[in-house]
């Protein structure tokens, strides 16, 4: 009987855990999906450091 009762503790707290990062998951799309003009303009930022800083270390080497 306990060895049933501590499987269902586990169990649920891993179902928890899930629905836990899950409900984040969708904040986190929610608001990608209500701002992508931001979410396109981090993107790009992002995209011209890493191509400034291979060009950077290339010439460099």
């Amino acid at each position: 009987m306990i060895t049933l009762f501590r499987w269902f503790m586990i169990k649920s707290k891993e179902i928890k855990y899930r629905l836990v990062f899950w409900n984040i998951a969708d904040q986190v799309f929610t608001e990608l999906a209500k701002h992508p003009e931001e979410i396109e303009k981090k993107l790009t930022d992002s995209v011209v450091k890493l191509i400034i800083g291979r060009n950077t270390e290339s010439k460099n080497d």
